[in-house]
């Protein structure tokens, strides 16, 4: 996957040049641009609606369903803009690209990100011990995660593995997710010859009230949230 903006060159480019890399618009860039092609009153009462729309969509027809209604609602049925942004959401909107792996990111903005982190916090003021005492803590958190054994919670295989893939500061993440697994309820809902698809409710104490499907195919062994995640 690579992250772009809407630029007809680039996107011409890398479909040529790189015909096996999935080739996303950035959602930053897309989404800045909301207070430029809607008037200050719509913008003002349904950006929000868009918003959750955009990022909360668990699937294409779901996104679909939600985006028409808005459209609807705030009479945007003339909007070019977002006319053409909705012809492209196979690029740019979460529900669906998230079959492919993103490693969490949405937006070409990191890299810009991190010039500003650094214009913060560098300048041509900075001593070079304020580097070698930056790459002291690199280290010293090398040695933890080279040395040092993680807290286990659970007696479980996958627990064990990951702590032995991944830093401290990602397996602790990890770590928590697996214990909030534990409190989720599975059900199956259908099966046949090839599948079996299962509802996963959180606990009501959790917050989270909508309920996740997962397809297993017997055929390849291989689980799928409709939250794609995993793939993502």
């Amino acid at each position: 996957m690579i992250i772009t903006d809407q630029d007809p060159a680039m996107t011409k480019a890398i479909a040529h040049s790189l015909p096996n890399t999935f080739h996303r618009y950035c959602s930053w860039h897309i989404i800045e641009k909301f207070s430029t092609y809607l008037n200050a009153i719509t913008y003002r009462d349904f950006y929000k609606d868009f918003q959750q729309c955009i990022w909360e969509s668990e699937c294409p027809m779901e996104f679909e369903r939600k985006w028409a209604t808005i459209v609807e609602k705030a009479s945007l049925y003339n909007n070019d803009w977002l006319r053409s942004i909705f012809e492209m959401r196979n690029r740019w909107v979460p529900a669906n690209v998230n079959h492919i792996f993103l490693a969490g990111m949405s937006s070409n903005q990191r890299a810009e990100s991190s010039h500003a982190f650094f214009k913060k916090y560098v300048s041509k003021k900075n001593l070079l011990m304020d580097f070698i005492f930056q790459r002291n803590e690199d280290l010293a958190a090398d040695h933890v995660d080279i040395n040092e054994k993680a807290l286990l919670k659970l007696p479980l295989k996958m627990e064990k593995q990951m702590a032995k893939i991944y830093t401290r500061k990602i397996f602790r993440k990890f770590q928590d997710e697996l214990w909030q697994s534990l409190i989720t309820m599975p059900q199956l809902v259908r099966e046949n010859d090839t599948h079996k698809v299962y509802t996963v409710k959180s606990s009501p104490h959790d917050g989270v009230h909508r309920a996740l499907e997962i397809a297993y195919d017997k055929g390849s062994n291989f689980a799928s949230c409709s939250c794609k995640k995993f793939e993502s």
